[in-house]
């Protein structure tokens, strides 16, 4: 197997790893990478690229192949990962041209061979968009062992240039999960500057309210009102991105339990244009709601950010007109 060289990056800077977790893994390919590999069996190998790099002076790329298309393999280092742990695998990624599309996934395996790369992390398809996007996966062993991820292009012939940049392997994350939820004690409840950035993804879009926008890393909130009433939850996402999807959900048990029931949700795939998810709900004394905020990625949201920054509010609203237009149009 060929080697492809480049140089280990001493200090990356995330706005997503400002917070106390394990890094395993950085690499922002700026000449040479001890451990990296790659192989292809059609298309070309994976290189390193200086004209459009997200930092630095250098990025990895898979370009094009005139006749063949890419099955073409990006190997990470060696790591040891541990059984039942969730791991982030964070990196950016554009193509040169929306006019010729790409497509990848991220895998991993036992070993950094073709044929040991048996496990699809996330395959994100078609890819168009030129800006680098912010891509976060997630990877939770089922056995511990030595594992190798890998950048698996297999975009069709003769389309141009693949891109990804500032690549990092990261654990411990902040688990605001069910079992260590923000409590909201009383209303007007407001909070500013969170994100999921530094979060774990704990349930997908077979649980709770059964949508795409749970399969990205969430927060939950807990509230117990003493008193029946109506409750507008509000998001509000701090970002410009037109592509980034966000997503409020609130239900009456944790998303995992079989019993827990919709009662309200609120998912937008353009934030910046359409408006922040917001929902009006009716909610009863003595019940423990559960309001989760996540966000969607490729492929469940065309182009989506792997995380989201945002502010939430939790009022006290009177009862909705039920003959009252909530829908542009309708």
């Amino acid at each position: 197997m060929r080697k492809l060289y480049f140089i280990t990056i001493i200090s990356m800077l995330f706005t997503s790893l400002t917070f106390s977790q394990t890094i395993l893994l950085t690499e922002g390919f700026e000449t040479t990478a001890p451990g990296w590999t790659v192989n292809h069996t059609t298309g070309n190998d994976w290189a390193i690229g200086s004209t459009n790099p997200h930092t630095g002076s250098g990025y990895a790329v898979y370009s094009y192949h005139i006749t063949q298309a890419a099955n073409s393999y990006l190997f990470f280092p060696s790591l040891t990962l541990n059984a039942g742990q969730q791991y982030a695998i964070e990196f950016w990624q554009s193509v040169r041209s929306s006019s010729y599309p790409e497509k990848f996934e991220l895998t991993v395996g036992n070993n950094n061979t073709i044929a040991a790369q048996t496990i699809t992390v996330r395959d994100y398809g078609i890819q168009t968009i030129t800006t680098y996007r912010h891509r976060i996966a997630y990877f939770t062993p089922s056995t511990s062992g030595t594992y190798y991820f890998a950048f698996h292009a297999y975009s069709n012939a003769n389309e141009w240039d693949l891109q990804v940049d500032d690549v990092s392997v990261w654990t411990d994350c902040n688990n605001h999960s069910c079992s260590n939820p923000y409590v909201i004690g009383s209303l007007p409840y407001s909070q500013t500057g969170l994100t999921t950035c530094n979060s774990c993804n704990n349930y997908d879009e077979t649980d709770g309210c059964g949508s795409p926008f749970l399969n990205q890393a969430e927060n939950v909130f807990t509230y117990t009102p003493s008193s029946d009433g109506w409750v507008d939850v509000q998001l509000t996402t701090s970002t410009t991105d037109y592509e980034q999807g966000a997503a409020v959900f609130v239900m009456d048990n944790c998303p995992s339990n079989p019993s827990a029931n919709c009662i309200g949700s609120s998912t937008v795939q353009y934030p910046s244009i359409h408006g922040s998810p917001h929902t009006t709900v009716e909610l009863f004394a003595g019940t423990t709601y559960y309001i989760v905020v996540s966000n969607a990625e490729d492929p469940d949201v065309y182009n989506g950010d792997g995380c989201i920054d945002y502010n939430i509010s939790v009022t006290n609203v009177v009862q909705p007109n039920p003959n009252a237009q909530d829908c542009f149009g309708a």
